[in-house]
């Protein structure tokens, strides 16, 4: 009876466990199937915003807002910190350094923070680049430097390049020749090390820009004509083109205008009758400013008209405002005013609309700023709630805590008067099952007893004694004699039965 008793309440026990774990299990399955979901359409918003950025940046803003809210909903860390990385390309497409570098700043926090190198390798590439173009040499050329020592620990040589570079460019922007020229040769080490001819021909002309600074002519010319030879192998109008540029300046800055007028007009051939103009129009205008300044105004004339044919075809306005300008001062110095007060009436109207054009571009990169920043306050309350939301949840957390183990309390309670309850009724049984087992031995005993008295020798003298009192006519007392002896007869029958049930 015990045992069976046992083994139901161990098997409502077991039964109890099984559900609560199926329940739990199930509760945590859903949960963590909701929760890759959310994942899921975070990272799908993300994708999105960064295919529209370029053409729909408001569109694109909006959606990351939208997945930053869903990463806040769901605490999800590394959602948040790519949203703030997106956010960050966004801005900086649209020139919104300031924004850009403050959602840059909040990615790389969030990735330290949860170990994720990979978001922080990727957000570290275009900081120092943000820093950067919001000219923060300082802090520009701190990321640039932590970046290098990434890239190069991770061997992924685009990425040192880059890094190598954009260095070299900040020291040759702060008049720091040798640096920059240090930072630029590692470059051309480096694109030569793989062959990479379009890298090896950018690092000559840099290394020559930091000579021709550097007053280092010969310099100069020998990495622009290394750099001129792999373009002309590459049949490369635009790296040829490059090149007649670079050294045009050159001559330029030590007034050798024979030699500019040289390479200007190489520009002029090299680019004539090509499908992008802009190259034939700078050479066209360039040739005629030169002419101009050696006082040759029938020469400037022709290449200053062709450059205003061609800025026309192009939609250039300030190009052919500059050229009707200096085509006014070309008939001036040839004596013909009534053209030269022509063209500078034309100058005069082209450059009221330049400025005009000018201010309409102010405006509405004012207008977008404005925007922008109105958009990325919204992002700010966005994070405000987040924090407010935290707190509220830590004071649900400590709350329930407390309601926790006040219910841990009452459990422990209710299970001490369970398990007494069973104790008390586990002791009543054996309890019982002992009175019962020594009321069976007292039986058992006074059985033994009665079974001894009630040997065939007593049953005969008994017999004897009670045919002596008839034989006296004492029948009282064989009456007496003979009840007792029957009530012995039925007690040691009664009990004979017993011990069978």
């Amino acid at each position: 009876m015990i045992r069976f008793i046992r083994y139901i309440i161990t098997l409502c026990l077991i039964t109890f466990s099984m559900m609560a774990m199926a329940q739990i299990n199930s509760r945590i399955s859903s949960e963590g199937r909701k929760e890759r979901a959310q994942e899921q359409q975070i990272f799908r918003r993300i994708n999105d915003a960064n295919n529209i950025a370029e053409s729909k940046p408001d569109s694109a803003i909006d959606l990351i807002e939208n997945a930053l809210e869903l990463s806040f909903d769901i605490s999800h860390k590394r959602g948040e910190a790519y949203c703030y990385n997106t956010l960050g390309a966004v801005y900086y497409k649209l020139d919104q350094f300031d924004l850009a570098i403050n959602n840059y700043e909040k990615a790389i926090r969030i990735f330290e923070e949860i170990n994720d190198d990979t978001g922080l390798y990727h957000t570290l590439k275009y900081i120092g680049m943000a820093y950067d173009a919001h000219e923060m040499t300082d802090k520009a050329m701190e990321y640039y430097f932590i970046f290098l020592n990434k890239a190069e620990a991770a061997e992924k040589i685009d990425d040192v390049i880059l890094a190598l570079n954009g260095l070299a460019r900040l020291y040759f922007n702060q008049g720091n020749y040798d640096q920059a020229l240090a930072r630029y040769e590692q470059v051309l080490a480096l694109e030569e090390a793989r062959e990479n001819e379009d890298g090896i021909i950018l690092a000559n002309e840099n290394i020559g820009k930091v000579h021709d600074q550097k007053d280092n002519v010969k310099q100069a010319l020998d990495h622009y004509n290394l750099s001129g030879a792999l373009s002309q192998e590459q049949n490369d109008t635009i790296g040829i083109t490059r090149n007649y540029q670079n050294i045009s300046n050159v001559y330029g800055k030590r007034k050798n205008y024979k030699k500019q007028m040289e390479y200007q007009q190489k520009v002029l051939q090299l680019n004539k009758g090509k499908k992008d103009k802009r190259e034939e129009n700078k050479a066209a205008y360039n040739l005629g400013w030169l002419h101009l300044q050696q006082n040759n105004s029938a020469e400037a004339i022709p290449y200053l008209k062709n450059s205003i044919d061609l800025a026309n075809d192009l939609g250039e306005l300030e190009v052919q405002t500059k050229a009707y300008e200096a085509l006014s001062e070309a008939y001036e110095k040839k004596g013909d005013y009534d053209k030269a007060l022509e063209n500078y009436k034309k100058f005069a109207l082209l450059n009221d609309s330049l400025q005009k054009d000018n201010q309409r571009q102010t405006l509405a990169a004012l207008e977008l700023s404005q925007l922008m920043h109105e958009q990325d306050k919204r992002i700010d309350l966005l994070e405000k709630d987040r924090d407010l939301n935290e707190k509220k949840i830590k004071l649900l957390e400590q709350a329930q805590k407390i309601k926790a183990i006040e219910l841990k309390k009452q459990q422990l309670i209710n299970y001490s008067l369970i398990g007494g309850l069973l104790v008390i009724l586990l002791s009543s049984l054996l309890i019982i099952r002992s009175y019962r087992q020594k009321r069976k031995a007292n039986l058992r005993l006074t059985l033994k007893s009665l079974r001894t008295q009630m040997n065939p020798h007593f049953i005969f003298n008994s017999l004897n004694s009670v045919n002596s009192f008839i034989s006296k006519n004492d029948d009282r007392s064989a009456n007496k004699y003979l009840a007792d002896f029957s009530k012995l007869m039925r007690s040691v029958m009664e009990n004979s039965n017993y011990e069978f049930v």
